[in-house]
């Protein structure tokens, strides 16, 4: 598969599914679209001071040309093409231990389903006993005693 096809399948499974004028990203840098194309309503004054901002520091306050899209990675809010380069360090992460990843999740989940199973298995012993209990009601025994 090319990169770029990739990248779509990386962006589309951890996308924050929002997009807008202005983003943090999670490393500090404040993105925001310049562009009039998407009529985006600023305050009065607010694109002009960002724009100052990135004459000044222009690592830290980055135009656009677009809006602005971001990756939730880790929790963290992370701008697609931001000079960090998290995501695309996160991806390729992933894409270099993919197999001891696929290893790592397929065994965290059968142990997920082997705990389920044996949950499932003690509520249908509770369940059963509730259930001879109310057919033979003089037994001592309670249901508590299965918990």
């Amino acid at each position: 598969m090319d990169k770029e096809r990739s990248m779509e399948f990386f962006e589309r499974a951890f996308s924050s599914k929002t997009n807008g004028c202005y983003r943090h990203c999670a490393c500090g840098v404040i993105h925001f679209d310049v562009s009039l194309e998407n009529n985006w309503t600023w305050e009065k004054g607010e694109l002009e001071e960002l724009i100052e901002h990135s004459k000044r520091e222009p690592l830290k306050y980055i135009q656009r040309d677009g809006s602005v899209s971001t990756l939730i990675i880790k929790n963290d809010e992370y701008v697609i093409g931001c000079i960090c380069k998290s995501i695309e360090k996160t991806k390729s992460f992933i894409d270099m231990d993919r197999i001891k990843i696929i290893d790592y999740l397929n065994r965290d989940l059968q142990e997920r389903i082997k705990e389920e199973e044996r949950i499932n298995d003690r509520l249908k012993t509770q369940l059963r006993h509730v259930r001879d209990l109310k057919e033979n009601p003089k037994e001592e025994e309670s249901p508590e005693e299965f918990l």
